[in-house]
C-alpha cells in the first residue's frame, strides 16, 4: 500500500485537532457531582395529581429527570453555557419529583445558574432560612417554584438576589406579610407570582414603590385585608403589563376618571384581575387600548356598562388578539352595545340583569366561549350563531329567548363519559342524532321513542349495555339506525323500521340476538355469541343507506358542526362528563334546517 503524502496526513490532524477543538465542552466533574446529589435526594411520583397539569405522558415525566449519560450537558433537564460548559439552566418542571426542598442549597452551589424551574412537582417543607455565599448566585435570572407543596416564610435571600427578574412562588402554602416578601426585594424584578398561597396583612402604600421594571405582578387568592386604592399603590409601576388582586380578600377602591392626571398611566396594561374584590362600580382604567383581559366578576358592580369598554383592546392587531371579558355575578343592567364583541374570544357576562338582544352577528367568528345565562335578554337564536364553529362552551341558559328548530345534533368522537340523560327525549324536533365513538355507558334511554321526526340515530362505539328498547320501534321515519361496537345483549326489537336495518347496525354486540341475526335461545340470548355472522352480506346495503343520509345532511346548514359548537365541553374534575348542563344548553341553542328544495 503506497503511502499518504505528508501534506495529506497534516490535514488529516490539522481537521480532527481542529474538530475536537471546535466541539462543545463536557460538563464540569464537580458541577455533574452537585447535580446528581440534588438529583439523587428526591424519589419519582409519577402517579400524583398534580401530574394532571403537566401536558407529558407518564413516561415523559419518569425520564424527565434522567442522568443518564457521563455529560450531564446532555441530560435533557439541564443546559450549559456552549463556550464554557458550566451548568446555567435547571428545568425539572413536570418531573414528578418528590423530597424536602432543603435540597436546594445543594443546587444552589452551583455558581453560574441564571434559571432554577422546579415547578408543578412534590417538594415539600420550608425554604433554608439562608444560605452561605448567595452573592455567588449574582447571574440567577429566574426562580420558579410554583404548584409545589412548600410552606412557611419566604427568606430574604432570595428577593435579594441582585439580578432576579422572575419570581414565581405561586401554588403553594407560603406564609407572612407582602412587606417581609417585597420590603427589600431587588429593583431588577420584573415579575412577582405570588397568588394561591397564605400570604395575610395589608399592602403598605410604599411597598411598590421602587419597582420600575416591574411588568407582572399576580396577588391573587391570598388572605390579603384592607383597601386598596390603585392609584396610589400602583402608579409608580409604569411597564406594568399583568396586575391581578382577584379573591385576595381586598376590598379596592375604584379610580374615577375625574383623579386620572394621564389617560395612559398604564400604558402597557394588557390583563388586569380584580374578581371578588368587593368593587362597587366600574374602575375608570383610562387606556384600555391594549387590555385584551379584564376579569371584573363575582364583585357588587351596578348600572350599564361604560362607553370606553368599547375600546378594549383596539390597539391589539386582531389576527392576534385572544381578548377575553368576565362580568359575571355582578348587578349590571342595561344593553350590550358597550362591549367590544368583534375583539373577545371568551365572554362571560352571566348573573346579571343585562336586557335586550344578544349581538350574534357581531361576534368574533373564532370565539370559543359564551356565557350569558341568568339575564334578562331576549330575542331569537337564528341561524348566524352556526357561523361560531370554534365555539367550545356555551350556556344561554335562564333567558327569554325564542329559538328555531333543531334539526341535527352531532358530538361524535368526542372521548364524553357518562349515560345518556332521559332528558334527551325532550328534544322532540331533533331528525339526527349522533353520540357514536365516545365513552358512553349505561342503557340507551326509553324517552329517545319520543323522538318522533328522528330519522337517524347512531349510538354505535360506545360501552352501553343493556337491551334495545322496544319504544324505538316507534320512530317511524328512522332510516338510519347503527348501535354496533357495544355491549348490549338481548332481543332486537321487531316492527316497522326494525325490519329494515342489516347485521352491522348490530355487530360487535356478541349477546344481542334476533333478526337480522342470529336466532335467540329460551333465555333470550344469543344462540351463536356473536353478532358478526351476517355482516358482510349487507355491506353494500348499509354503505348505501349511510350515503343517502350524508346527501341529505347537507340540506342542514349547521347540523355536521354542532358537536364542535355545541359539544358540552363542561369540566368536572378535569374530565368531559357527557350532558352536564345538558337542558340548558340545548334549550338555547338550535338551528334551522334550510329548505331542502
Amino acid at each position: 500500500m503506497p503511502s499518504l503524502p505528508w501534506f495529506t496526513i497534516s490535514l488529516v490532524l490539522f481537521s480532527f485537532n481542529f474538530s475536537t477543538s471546535s466541539s462543545e465542552p463536557l460538563c464540569h466533574p464537580d458541577e455533574k457531582l452537585t447535580l446528581l446529589q440534588f438529583r439523587n435526594s428526591f424519589t419519582t411520583n409519577i402517579t400524583g395529581p398534580m401530574n394532571e397539569f403537566c401536558p407529558y405522558p407518564v413516561e415523559i415525566i419518569s425520564s424527565r429527570s434522567s442522568t443518564t449519560g457521563d455529560d450531564c450537558c446532555q441530560w435533557e433537564w439541564i443546559n450549559c453555557d456552549p463556550s464554557t460548559g458550566h451548568v446555567v439552566n435547571i428545568d425539572l418542571h413536570c418531573s414528578g419529583l418528590t423530597g424536602s426542598i432543603e435540597s436546594i442549597g445543594t443546587l444552589f452551589k452551583l455558581r453560574h445558574l441564571q434559571s432554577v424551574i422546579l415547578s408543578l412537582n412534590y417538594l415539600t417543607g420550608e425554604l433554608p432560612s439562608n444560605l452561605d455565599n448567595t452573592t455567588r448566585l449574582s447571574d440567577l435570572w429566574e426562580l420558579d417554584l410554583a404548584s409545589n407543596l412548600l410552606y412557611g416564610q419566604v427568606p430574604s435571600w432570595i428577593t435579594t438576589l441582585r439580578s432576579l427578574q422572575t419570581l414565581d412562588l405561586s401554588g403553594n402554602s407560603f406564609t407572612g406579610s407582602l412587606l417581609d416578601v417585597m420590603g427589600n426585594a431587588s429593583i431588577s424584578l420584573q415579575e412577582v407570582i405570588l397568588s394561591d398561597n397564605e400570604f395575610y396583612g395589608s399592602i403598605p402604600d410604599s411597598v411598590f414603590i421602587n419597582f420600575p421594571n416591574l411588568t407582572l405582578l399576580d396577588l391573587s387568592s391570598n388572605s390579603l385585608n384592607g383597601a386598596v386604592e390603585l392609584l396610589n399603590i400602583f402608579s409608580n409601576l409604569k411597564h406594568l403589563e399583568r396586575l391581578d388582586l382577584s379573591a385576595s380578600n381586598l376590598s379596592v377602591i375604584p379610580t374615577k376618571s375625574s383623579e386620572f392626571k394621564s389617560a395612559s398611566i398604564w400604558p402597557n396594561l394588557s390583563y388586569l384581575g380584580l374578581s371578588s374584590c368587593d368593587l362597587s362600580e366600574f374602575p375608570f382604567l383610562g387606556f384600555v387600548d391594549n387590555l385584551v383581559g379584564l376579569n371584573l366578576s363575582k364583585n357588587n358592580i351596578p348600572g350599564d356598562i361604560p362607553e370606553w369598554l368599547h375600546d378594549m383592546g383596539k390597539s391589539v392587531e386582531l389576527s392576534y388578539s385572544s381578548a377575553w371579558l368576565d362580568l359575571s355575578e355582578n348587578l349590571l343592567v342595561g344593553g350590550l352595545e358597550h362591549l367590544p364583541w368583534q375583539r373577545l374570544l371568551s365572554i362571560d357576562i352571566s348573573s346579571n340583569s343585562f336586557q335586550g338582544s344578544l349581538p350574534i352577528s357581531s361576534l368574533n367568528p373564532q370565539v370559543t366561549l359564551l356565557l350569558a345565562s341568568n339575564n334578562k335578554l331576549n330575542g331569537t337564536l337564528n341561524q348566524s350563531i352556526c357561523n361560531l364553529t370554534m365555539l367550545e362552551a356555551l350556556d344561554l341558559s335562564n333567558n327569554t329567548f325564542s329559538v328555531t328548530t333543531m334539526a341535527i345534533f352531532d358530538v361524535s368522537n368526542n372521548g364524553f363519559e357518562g349515560e345518556i340523560p332521559d332528558s334527551i327525549g325532550g328534544l322532540v324536533s331533533l331528525r339526527g342524532l349522533n353520540l357514536s365513538h365516545n365513552h358512553l355507558t349505561g342503557q340507551i334511554p326509553s324517552s329517545i321513542g319520543n323522538l318522533a321526526l328522528l330519522d337517524f340515530l347512531d349510538l354505535s362505539s360506545n360501552r352501553l349495555t343493556g337491551q334495545i328498547p322496544q319504544e324505538l320501534v316507534s320512530l317511524t321515519f328512522l332510516g338510519v339506525f347503527n348501535v354496533s361496537e357495544n355491549q348490549l345483549g338481548g332481543l332486537i326489537p321487531r316492527g316497522r323500521n326494525f325490519e329494515t336495518f342489516a347485521a352491522n347496525s348490530y355487530q360487535g354486540n356478541p349477546r344481542l340476538c334476533g333478526y337480522p341475526l342470529s336466532e335467540c335461545n329460551e333465555g333470550g340470548k344469543s344462540r351463536s355469541g356473536s353478532s358478526e355472522g351476517e355482516v358482510k352480506d349487507d355491506d353494500n346495503e348499509d354503505e348505501n343507506t349511510l350515503l343517502e343520509w350524508e346527501i341529505i345532511l347537507m340540506g342542514y346548514g349547521c347540523g355536521a358542526f354542532l358537536g364542535l359548537v355545541w359539544g358540552c365541553y363542561m369540566l368536572s374534575l378535569g374530565k368531559p362528563f357527557w350532558f352536564a348542563n345538558f337542558a340548558n344548553i340545548m334549550a338555547s341553542a338550535m338551528c334551522k334546517p334550510q329548505d331542502l328544495n
